[in-house]
């Protein structure tokens, strides 16, 4: 039992939440992801080490990197641990990207009716977060529903 990622995720929230008086330290998870970003695995791409850290810091098992492409809209840059969906874009003014807000709101795939916006996300895709430059989103990565 004690073998199982689940019970192992439950047992160490149970443990923190209640045992230890910070709760969660910023300043750890921060440091965690300079740390993957900066250092690269042999042979990954900056890209690459974006998504992984973004999916470690919310426990997701994979993701893709879409990039802005000025007159063209969002392209698939770069994927971890899925396959780069090929022919696919996004345009500017898809109501999948306005739903981000200027950049300042991550996006949650939930009810059913809102899954027709995520149909070029993979089916266990579960989370969109933002990357943006002032006001401008200049990409965003979509997260696997954790494990």
């Amino acid at each position: 039992m004690l073998a199982s990622g689940s019970v192992r995720r439950r047992l160490n929230y149970l443990i923190s939440r209640n045992f230890f008086t910070h709760r969660f330290d910023y300043r750890v998870e921060w440091l965690k992801f300079i740390e993957l970003v900066s250092e690269p695995k042999e042979g990954e791409e900056l890209s690459v080490r974006i998504i992984r850290a973004l999916a470690e810091f919310v426990d997701s098992p994979a993701g893709v990197l879409w990039s802005l492409s000025r007159g063209i809209g969002y392209l698939p840059a770069a994927a971890w641990r899925l396959p780069t969906p090929d022919q696919m874009k996004m345009a500017l003014d898809d109501p999948f990207i306005l739903g981000f807000r200027d950049g300042s709101w991550t996006q949650e795939r939930g009810s059913e009716a809102v899954d027709e916006m995520w149909s070029f996300a993979s089916p266990r895709a579960g989370l969109a977060v933002p990357l943006s430059h002032r006001s401008e989103i200049v990409g965003f990565v979509v997260l696997d529903r954790a494990r």
